[in-house]
């Protein structure tokens, strides 16, 4: 069984201090969705664009057979895992949190699973001749 070593509730280790900035997605959604125009400018893809630097940052260690390996071992391994983390995320005391934490979740649940292919390829489709649904908005 893997052992999964989580700080409690902490909000210093939470994903949303990780950076050197403690107030940086604050500045990137007041900058995509200005306040007091969010019925106005509010989008999902605005949001996405707020986590997407850290999403990019990410991907690469959870994408990795190694990191992998690494966050479904055991403790060793898994306080590796979430060094490199807290490394990349730019805070060096970066722990997982027992609850509400992706990182966390994805380290108990997911991570010996293999990575799920998409749901359909670029070059499917084209030969498909795919059409993109016409009432999604931009």
């Amino acid at each position: 069984m893997r052992q999964l070593k989580i700080t409690s509730g902490c909000p210093r280790h939470s994903p949303t201090a990780a950076s050197r900035s403690p107030n940086h997605w604050r500045r990137r959604t007041d900058a995509l969705v200005p306040p007091g125009t969010e019925t106005d400018t509010f989008s999902a893809s605005r949001v996405f664009a707020v986590v997407y630097p850290e999403t990019v940052t990410l991907a690469e260690v959870i994408g990795s057979l190694r990191w992998r390996r690494l966050a479904a071992g055991g403790t060793d391994g898994q306080t590796l895992f979430a060094a490199e983390i807290g490394r990349r995320l730019g805070d060096p005391d970066y722990r997982p949190l027992a609850v509400q934490d992706p990182i966390a979740h994805w380290m108990e649940q997911d991570c010996w699973r293999p990575p799920s292919p998409p749901n359909t390829t670029y070059r499917a489709c084209f030969r498909k001749k795919c059409v993109a649904p016409r009432n999604v908005p931009p």
